[in-house]
């Protein structure tokens, strides 16, 4: 059976619009955002792993780049929650250090500024530790040891052997530079958690005195650290 003309134009018409849907539905599918499931799918092994990373950390409370700025952070300012008992022997551990490494630089043959450097931190450290262990007594507080003033001490042994076999200008600056970093570290301790966390007033008051110390003579370390910096080393 033949087709009329008028048949052939209305299935032309329909083939039109039914060209014109697909084409339409084709556009949108391709614009159109993934699904959660199919992005997740069709995300690499790396991209879904760093996905999961991430949504850990959020979980966890933050980011890597934060959580680990924040660890950064309170290891530069704070010793910790200690007690009193564990103050005063943080405190002990402190003045022990510098008195050691005083007592290495005056054997050595160094300029005079430097050894009037050591001289005068070993005097003051020598007084605070024996006014600390007075002020221990009277309170009734026997030093305590902890994690910080364990660290402290090793700290200062560390320092000392790798200072132990320089001599002159060479010594000078290792010197200078680990007092610098030394009461850097005792200063930001003092104001992070030590002063604040002291329970005892008559403590209180005495680490914010040995603070004033810490600072004088970072300040002065300070300016040996530049005038060495300036000198040549052999």
């Amino acid at each position: 059976m033949k087709s009329s003309p008028k048949m052939k134009t209305i299935v032309i018409g329909i083939s039109g619009i039914l060209l014109v849907s697909v084409v339409a539905y084709a556009a949108y599918a391709a614009s159109a955002p993934a699904s959660p499931s199919a992005q997740a799918q069709g995300a690499t092994p790396a991209a879904a792993t760093a996905q999961n990373q991430d949504s850990l950390k959020r979980a966890q409370g933050g980011t890597g780049a934060s959580a680990s700025g924040a660890s950064a952070t309170a290891g530069a300012t704070s010793v910790g929650d200690l007690t009193d008992a564990e103050i005063v022997g943080w405190v002990d551990a402190l003045d022990s250090n510098e008195i050691t490494a005083a007592n290495a630089a005056e054997k050595k043959k160094i300029a005079k500024e430097y050894m009037t450097y050591a001289k005068m931190l070993d005097k003051q450290h020598r007084a605070n530790q024996k006014k600390t262990a007075k002020l221990a007594k009277q309170l009734k507080l026997t030093p305590a040891q902890s994690a910080a003033s364990t660290q402290l001490k090793a700290m200062g042994t560390q320092d000392m052997t790798a200072m132990a076999a320089l001599e002159g200008a060479q010594f000078e600056r290792a010197y200078v530079d680990a007092m610098v970093k030394g009461h850097t570290e005792a200063l930001a301790a003092l104001d992070g958690s030590l002063i604040t966390g002291a329970d005892d007033a008559k403590l209180k008051k005495h680490l914010t005195e040995l603070r004033e110390h810490v600072s004088m003579h970072l300040e002065q370390g300070k300016r040996l650290q530049g005038a060495s910096a300036s000198r040549k080393v052999d």
